[in-house]
């Protein structure tokens, strides 16, 4: 239920009421008043918004429910006329909290009943007295980043070439790359390398999804592996100044990493590093490659059938 569902809510349920005439909404200084020449029906409820809260799964909206109507002025009768407004304007502040709180649809609230009352009198063209109650109406709400109209913060998005075989031994093998589905800054590029390529001195995380299989029975090697090699950019040259750096996966599932299995498996994998300071005219590439993590034994060719890169800048 949206705040503004809420609201329209609480006003159906004064409009429904047979003794109550109008109802309005907003700031205290918008209560209409006979001064100033705006036609009032009485009694009349009126919704002042507080300050709210929010937790992670709940919202609690605050307000004050001024309900009033024409008090007499009779110097015989004394305060006795006020009190009467008073306590009936109470009643109908009850009559709404009721229907809040059990009526359909009102089920998913969660109505606060630890309600300040408080009477009071104003004077204006007319005079006026009632009630004024605070409400606390919890609404489960839980916050969800799946449908907020906000792009991710990706620096580029690409994927393996689907269905490739790539052989881990002896010294492993390059994966090769589709062009990007999300590129706004263009650092996907061939430039000796193609790939990714990033500034120098900055924190990256890669980001890996995927369905695999391995195309033998023989023991399974490790998660790909990041190469983050130096490249002078004109020409595209390898920078031999740059240290070139193997990455592993600091975090992953699914992979079944020395097991025997043909079956296709669904894998994730995390890395995190900060690159290389680098020259004015060089860049750091993000290559993917499967290395074997036995140097001894024969391990099997890994077949890639889908997979989904994202390279976040930290």
């Amino acid at each position: 239920m949206t705040y503004k569902e809420l609201v329209d809510n609480i006003k159906s349920t004064v409009d429904r009421h047979y003794i109550l005439q109008d109802f309005g909404y907003g700031a205290l200084t918008d209560i209409k008043t006979v001064d100033e020449g705006t036609r009032v029906n009485y009694p009349y409820a009126f919704l002042n918004p507080t300050q709210s809260t929010r937790t992670g799964q709940t919202v609690t909206y605050r307000f004050n429910l001024i309900v009033m109507d024409v008090a007499q002025e009779d110097p015989t009768d004394g305060f006795a006329n006020y009190l009467k407004v008073q306590s009936a304007c109470q009643q109908y502040i009850d009559d709404i909290l009721a229907n809040l709180r059990f009526a359909k649809p009102y089920e998913a609230f969660d109505l606060s009943l630890n309600v300040n009352l408080t009477p009071f009198k104003e004077r204006f063209q007319d005079t006026v007295a009632g009630m004024t109650a605070t409400l606390e109406i919890e609404l489960p709400l839980a916050l969800n980043d799946c449908i907020t109209p906000i792009a991710e913060n990706v620096l580029v998005a690409y994927k393996f070439v689907n269905n490739q075989p790539i052989e881990p031994d002896p010294v492993g093998q390059a994966i090769s790359l589709q062009p990007p589905t999300y590129d706004p800054q263009g650092v996907f590029k061939s430039c000796f390398y193609t790939g990714a390529f990033v500034e120098g001195s900055k924190t990256y995380e890669v980001a890996i999804t995927g369905t695999a299989r391995a195309t033998e029975s023989k023991p399974i090697t490790q998660p790909p592996v990041l190469n983050l090699g130096g490249i002078n950019m004109t020409p595209c040259t390898f920078a031999n100044d740059i240290t070139f750096v193997r990455e592993y996966a600091g975090d992953s599932a699914g992979w079944p990493e020395n097991q025997v299995t043909t079956a296709e498996f669904t894998w994730s994998a995390k890395y995190q590093f900060t690159t290389q300071p680098t020259g004015a005219d060089q860049k750091i590439n993000i290559g993917h490659a499967l290395h074997s993590n036995n140097p001894v034994g024969d391990e099997a060719q890994m077949e890639f059938i889908n997979t989904d890169v994202k390279i976040y800048e930290l």
